[in-house]
């Protein structure tokens, strides 16, 4: 498989915020947004903000591996009105004076069609952006994980529940077992 986000900086503001910690310190993530439009791969350091912003990401927390961070990145089409061509995903951080700032971006080299939810309820999409850390500096989550779950907190919940799908012949079984889920279809 290619690697699409293979054009991928730190912008120049997010250079500075990195000499700004280097002694040890945090660089707040604290919105991940995607864009429609595109600049030369050469302007891509100079990057205020996404061209053409269309939505706001979800994200999980960060886990780290040795040096690297790694940031699962979750685009669904929940609310999207309107479908459009996805080239930019960008990452923001609060800088030290608590303004925010486009940290990083990539810029994708295969354009992807993100459909509307009514052109396709229920579409998402999920990448792990991987960032190389170093001299003591972190990147932390800030986010509102109320209704958000990760995939581990998810397994554990899940393990030891029973799924029966198949036909019923009206409603759930009789005499349903307890942790277990009936799917019913019509059909």
């Amino acid at each position: 498989m290619a690697n699409i986000w293979e054009n991928a900086v730190i912008t120049n503001k997010g250079v500075e915020l990195q000499a700004q910690i280097l002694a040890g310190g945090n660089i707040p993530i604290t919105a991940i947004r995607t864009g429609s439009g595109t600049v030369p791969v050469s302007q891509l350091n100079d990057q205020m903000e996404l061209s053409n912003v269309k939505q706001t990401c979800l994200f999980q927390p960060i886990m780290v591996n040795g040096n690297t961070a790694i940031i699962p990145v979750i685009l669904t089409n929940s609310g999207l009105a309107e479908g459009y061509t996805l080239r930019q995903v960008g990452f923001y951080a609060r800088d030290m004076d608590g303004e925010e700032i486009l940290f990083a971006l990539a810029q994708n080299s295969e354009p992807r069609y993100i459909p509307s939810e009514a052109e396709m309820p229920n579409y998402s999409l999920t990448w792990n952006f991987h960032f190389g850390l170093s001299n003591n500096v972190k990147l932390t989550i800030e986010s509102d994980p109320a209704g958000l779950v990760t995939p581990k907190q998810l397994e554990e919940r899940l393990n030891g529940i029973v799924f029966t799908i198949g036909p019923e012949s009206a409603g759930y079984p009789a005499n349903p077992v307890e942790n277990q889920v009936h799917i019913m279809y019509e059909g």
